[in-house]
């Protein structure tokens, strides 16, 4: 037998819903019939959503419950909140008010045996998530906030930082991280490659700085083949073989796709070591030497441990040859950097010096300066560099 509190509340949730479909459509027809768009703020010259929440009164026991868990702005502690439009615009707005209805849904649903209470809050959050549907939608950027696997710019783990090693922590040492930092760049444009030129573009349009640093562990991964292309050359070494049998596969492989890698560890022969785990120890001394007391003190090791875990060594090798690429591209300073290394300048600089040659028979490098608007320095540097002043 139905209750008199169960028909009240089943009869409230059908009026509240019949409510807000009524003003809801009433608010999109007058939005498309006068072309404007609806907001969630008061802006003029556009409806507010809001509107489409007046009159509609709540139950008290809802009001009274919800009071009890979220307080409202201090501006409207004082007021008497009945209907659904006061209750949001106390709150802080449709976006705020959503979420605490969501959180004391959760928070009631744990402990309430009376779940026609529970129906009703669920109807009065549907009502805001309809309103809310009828202002423009943007997709949220969830951003990786996590712990890195190693640091943003190099191939070791990262130390009192989520993202970055002691060498190139931002706030320990600027000038190291900047430097770093603006070499991956250099080095991006000697490559010629869509995909990195695309998250290179996003790097400089991150905010936060876990952003940042996933940008740039993403980016350095493109200096050197995939972990990936291992498991062509050795997966067949994990199912059926030793250990010792895969350590030498996986040195194989590094030989032919990660050179300057190998060429650190090549004197490390997997027999000579009792397990798996000493053979990874020696590889990762083999590239630095403090680096086997990091991944212990990270409790990083465990990785190491068993054969199963054989990509972690692997992508430790492919990050050392992502390191090694980009420290070692050519870099260009001074007057090499640029646009065909400043071509314009040095044939100004060199129709200047044969001029002075004719007139005066020597050559005036300080009034070159002031004719072009340069520094000194900078004319000695680009002479010099490009060997302006030899006859030919």
């Amino acid at each position: 037998m139905l209750t008199d509190s169960f028909i009240d509340l089943h009869a409230s949730r059908i009026t509240l819903r019949k409510q807000i479909e009524k003003q809801a459509n009433a608010l999109q027809e007058q939005a498309r019939v006068e072309n404007i768009k609806i907001t969630q703020r008061k802006r003029a010259g556009y409806l507010y959503a809001i509107t489409a929440l007046k009159n509609i009164v709540l139950e008290p026991f809802f009001i009274n419950a919800f009071k009890a868990e979220f307080k409202s702005l201090k501006t409207y502690e004082s007021q008497t909140i009945n209907e659904l439009d006061s209750l949001v615009i106390a709150h802080g707005g449709l976006n705020r008010t959503i979420l605490q209805v969501e959180e004391f849904l959760a928070i009631r649903g744990l402990w309430t045996t009376n779940y026609d209470e529970i129906d009703y809050a669920d109807e009065v959050l549907q009502s805001l998530w309809k309103v809310r549907a009828l202002t423009p939608q943007y997709k949220e950027k969830t951003y990786w906030n996590t712990v890195l696997p190693t640091c943003a710019l190099c191939w070791r783990l990262p130390q009192s930082s989520h993202y970055y090693c002691s060498e190139h922590h931002p706030n320990r040492d600027q000038k190291s991280y900047k430097a770093a930092k603006h070499k991956v760049f250099r080095a991006l444009t000697q490559l010629d490659n869509i995909y990195i030129e695309s998250k290179s573009e996003k790097h400089k349009e991150a905010g936060s700085n876990s952003q940042k640093a996933s940008n740039l562990y993403r980016l350095l991964g493109g200096f050197a083949p995939h972990p990936r292309y291992f498991i062509k050359f050795c997966k067949n070494h994990v199912l059926q073989t030793t250990w010792i049998e895969l350590a030498k596969s996986i040195t194989t492989t590094t030989q032919e796709l990660y050179p300057a890698t190998f060429n650190c560890i090549k004197r490390i022969k997997p027999q000579d070591y009792s397990c798996w785990k000493n053979w990874c120890v020696a590889i990762i001394r083999a590239l630095d030497p403090l680096q086997p007391e990091a991944w212990v003190v990270r409790e990083q090791d465990k990785h190491l441990i068993n054969v199963e875990y054989w990509m972690a060594i692997i992508s430790t090798l492919h990050r050392y040859e992502c390191t090694h690429r980009y420290e070692s591209l050519p870099v260009n300073f001074g007057p090499e950097k640029g646009y065909r290394r400043n071509e314009e300048q040095c044939s100004s600089i060199k129709q200047l010096i044969d001029m002075q040659r004719l007139e005066t028979g020597k050559v005036n490098l300080s009034e070159v300066a002031r004719t072009l608007g340069l520094s000194r320095q900078r004319i000695h540097k680009i002479v010099n560099t490009h060997g302006l002043l030899v006859k030919k």
